[in-house]
Protein backbone atom coordinates (compact mmCIF):
# COMPACT_ATOMS: atom_id res chain seq x y z
CA UNK A 1 0.00 0.00 0.00
CA UNK A 2 1.47 3.18 -1.03
CA UNK A 3 2.60 5.80 2.29
CA UNK A 4 -0.05 8.40 3.18
CA UNK A 5 0.87 12.01 1.85
CA UNK A 6 3.14 13.39 4.04
CA UNK A 7 1.09 16.17 6.23
CA UNK A 8 1.55 19.83 4.63
CA UNK A 9 3.80 21.84 6.64
CA UNK A 10 1.84 24.77 8.21
CA UNK A 11 2.48 27.95 6.72
CA UNK A 12 2.76 31.01 9.11
CA UNK A 13 2.34 34.32 7.60
CA UNK A 14 5.54 35.10 5.63
CA UNK A 15 8.27 37.47 7.31
CA UNK A 16 8.71 40.51 5.75
CA UNK A 17 11.67 40.35 3.90
CA UNK A 18 14.63 42.90 5.23
CA UNK A 19 15.05 46.60 3.34
CA UNK A 20 17.34 46.01 0.80
CA UNK A 21 20.85 47.96 1.36
CA UNK A 22 21.68 51.10 0.04
CA UNK A 23 24.70 51.57 -1.95
CA UNK A 24 27.05 53.95 -3.69
CA UNK A 25 26.12 54.31 -7.62
CA UNK A 26 27.80 57.29 -8.88
CA UNK A 27 30.61 59.69 -7.87
CA UNK A 28 31.65 63.07 -9.43
CA UNK A 29 34.58 63.12 -9.33
CA UNK A 30 35.25 59.12 -10.33
CA UNK A 31 37.44 57.24 -7.88
CA UNK A 32 40.71 57.68 -9.19
CA UNK A 33 40.18 60.40 -11.30
CA UNK A 34 42.83 63.19 -11.85
CA UNK A 35 43.23 66.84 -13.09
CA UNK A 36 39.89 67.97 -10.66
CA UNK A 37 39.12 71.32 -10.45
CA UNK A 38 39.70 72.93 -6.79
CA UNK A 39 36.52 74.70 -6.73
CA UNK A 40 34.57 71.02 -7.96
CA UNK A 41 31.87 70.21 -5.52
CA UNK A 42 31.83 66.30 -4.76
CA UNK A 43 29.05 64.45 -5.41
CA UNK A 44 27.80 61.27 -4.07
CA UNK A 45 24.47 59.05 -5.24
CA UNK A 46 22.88 56.23 -3.72
CA UNK A 47 21.07 53.10 -5.19
CA UNK A 48 18.11 54.13 -2.48
CA UNK A 49 16.89 57.53 -0.60
CA UNK A 50 19.09 57.81 2.46
CA UNK A 51 17.71 59.21 6.24
CA UNK A 52 19.15 62.34 6.12
CA UNK A 53 19.65 62.08 9.98
CA UNK A 54 22.13 59.36 9.75
CA UNK A 55 24.71 61.64 7.58
CA UNK A 56 25.89 63.50 10.63
CA UNK A 57 29.63 62.74 11.64
CA UNK A 58 29.57 59.60 9.08
CA UNK A 59 31.04 61.78 5.96
CA UNK A 60 34.75 61.83 6.15
CA UNK A 61 37.14 64.06 3.86
CA UNK A 62 40.75 63.90 3.91
CA UNK A 63 44.21 64.34 2.07
CA UNK A 64 45.15 60.83 1.13
CA UNK A 65 48.92 59.16 0.84
CA UNK A 66 50.26 62.40 2.86
CA UNK A 67 53.54 60.80 2.74
CA UNK A 68 55.63 63.24 4.84
CA UNK A 69 54.03 63.16 7.99
CA UNK A 70 53.02 59.73 9.74
CA UNK A 71 49.51 59.18 11.31
CA UNK A 72 46.15 59.72 10.09
CA UNK A 73 44.88 62.12 6.44
CA UNK A 74 44.82 65.31 7.45
CA UNK A 75 41.51 66.09 7.28
CA UNK A 76 39.67 68.78 5.24
CA UNK A 77 36.82 71.10 6.40
CA UNK A 78 33.86 70.57 4.20
CA UNK A 79 29.69 71.25 4.36
CA UNK A 80 27.04 68.75 2.70
CA UNK A 81 23.59 68.66 1.24
CA UNK A 82 21.18 65.51 0.91
CA UNK A 83 18.93 66.10 -1.88
CA UNK A 84 16.17 63.06 -1.51
CA UNK A 85 15.50 63.69 -5.39
CA UNK A 86 17.78 62.43 -6.70
CA UNK A 87 19.52 60.34 -3.79
CA UNK A 88 22.77 62.19 -3.75
CA UNK A 89 24.74 64.27 -1.20
CA UNK A 90 26.66 67.17 -2.64
CA UNK A 91 30.08 67.99 -0.68
CA UNK A 92 31.67 71.29 -0.93
CA UNK A 93 35.28 71.95 1.09
CA UNK A 94 35.11 75.26 2.77
CA UNK A 95 38.61 75.86 1.35
CA UNK A 96 39.49 74.44 -2.49
CA UNK A 97 41.81 71.99 -2.11
CA UNK A 98 45.97 72.18 -2.49
CA UNK A 99 46.55 71.77 -6.32
CA UNK A 100 48.24 68.38 -7.41
CA UNK A 101 47.18 66.67 -3.99
CA UNK A 102 45.05 63.74 -3.45
CA UNK A 103 41.75 64.04 -1.64
CA UNK A 104 40.10 61.03 -0.16
CA UNK A 105 35.91 60.59 0.62
CA UNK A 106 34.77 58.24 3.05
CA UNK A 107 30.83 57.08 3.18
CA UNK A 108 31.04 55.51 6.94
CA UNK A 109 29.24 52.85 8.51
CA UNK A 110 26.39 53.92 10.01
CA UNK A 111 23.96 55.66 7.44
CA UNK A 112 21.22 53.70 7.12
CA UNK A 113 18.74 53.96 3.74
CA UNK A 114 14.69 55.87 4.49
CA UNK A 115 13.28 52.44 5.66
CA UNK A 116 16.34 51.70 8.35
CA UNK A 117 18.45 48.92 5.95
CA UNK A 118 22.54 49.97 6.34
CA UNK A 119 24.20 51.90 3.59
CA UNK A 120 27.59 50.01 2.47
CA UNK A 121 30.39 52.27 3.43
CA UNK A 122 32.41 53.19 0.34
CA UNK A 123 35.68 55.28 -0.42
CA UNK A 124 36.84 56.90 -3.09
CA UNK A 125 39.97 58.94 -4.28
CA UNK A 126 40.52 61.91 -6.83
CA UNK A 127 43.59 64.09 -7.83
CA UNK A 128 43.14 67.83 -7.80
CA UNK A 129 44.72 69.43 -10.68
CA UNK A 130 47.04 72.06 -11.38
Amino acid sequence: APAPPAPAAAAGPAAAPPPEAGEVVFSSPTDGETQVSPGSPVRVQFSRGLDPASLADRIRVAYAGVGQTPGPPEPLAFTFSYDAATRAIEIRLTRPPESFRTVQVEILEGIRTFDGAPVQPWTFTFAVGG
